[in-house]
């Protein structure tokens, strides 16, 4: 069923591509030669084929709550009628699939306005837990293997991590498992290798300086997502040899000083 539903959103894939970019163009038109369009949100820009969203351009959210669920609701006007909807090959995989790492979602038309609901039980967002708490190793390794197993999953799905929010405020955790759940927000597209990179440099803030194992792990995948062609298996790589003990810990510190030394030169050479 999985391999038919892929061969289907792949044809629905080349329609929507071909049909969707002339009705974002016209959209676009309406609002002269600045490329924005009026969605009733943040501005957004049309590249090619997609909508494009900066980073002031992300997405308002509320929250409705009842004795049986609780919900974090993304939405906008919707630039695609119904049929357009339909075709794209994105939110079908969405909604049809429950993808291991991402919040469970349901889609809603309401007066014109599409909106996503993102059920957050018993879960805690990310910005929120660690306000004032620290990243200590444990949940440091917990939050990169759940990043990373989230993109591993997507690509069974045809999906990118494009519109996967790496933001702390639409990140959730469950308190239990420290287990961190995504939002893959359609309207919303970013690059993923460029999200991921400011992804780490959020925890490398958030990380108690007081555990050495933690610094270290953040620092080696912060110094490696530096380099534009990293890939995740590098890291998670990283997660499975961290130092354990203090003479290792100071091993690490010293090779990458070295490291440092040596791209330090190199780029004062080139220049």
């Amino acid at each position: 069923a999985i391999r038919r539903q892929r061969q289907m959103c792949i044809r629905d894939r080349a329609i929507y591509e071909r049909s969707g970019v002339s009705y974002l163009r016209s959209r676009a038109g309406t609002k002269g030669q600045t490329g924005q369009a009026d969605t009733g949100n943040e501005p957004t820009h049309v590249t090619g084929r997609r909508i494009r969203m900066g980073t002031e351009g992300l997405p308002q959210k509320s929250f409705e709550r009842n004795m049986n669920h609780n919900y974090m609701i993304l939405g906008r006007c919707d630039f695609f009628d119904k049929s357009q909807n339909e075709t794209d090959y994105r939110v079908r995989m969405l909604l049809d699939n429950k993808i291991n790492g991402l919040l469970p979602v349901s889609h809603r038309m309401i007066n014109g306005e599409s909106k996503y609901y993102y059920e957050i039980n018993s879960l805690q967002s990310m910005d929120r837990v660690y306000a004032k708490d620290e990243l200590d190793h444990q949940q440091l390794c917990s939050l990169l293997k759940g990043c990373i197993r989230l993109y591993d999953a997507l690509e069974e799905y045809l999906l990118d991590g494009s519109q996967i929010i790496l933001k702390p405020e639409f990140i959730y955790l469950n308190m239990d498992s420290l287990e961190p759940y995504f939002v893959y927000y359609p309207y919303y597209e970013n690059d993923a290798r460029d999200s991921f990179a400011a992804f780490i440099e959020d925890l490398l803030r958030k990380v108690d300086h007081t555990d050495e194992q933690a610094v270290m792990l953040a620092y080696q995948v912060y110094r490696y997502t530096r380099n534009q062609n990293y890939v995740l298996n590098e890291i998670m790589q990283m997660l499975q040899n961290v130092p354990e003990n203090h003479q290792e810990v100071n091993e690490v510190k010293q090779d990458i000083i070295c490291k440092d030394c040596l791209l330090y030169t190199s780029d004062a050479a080139d220049e």
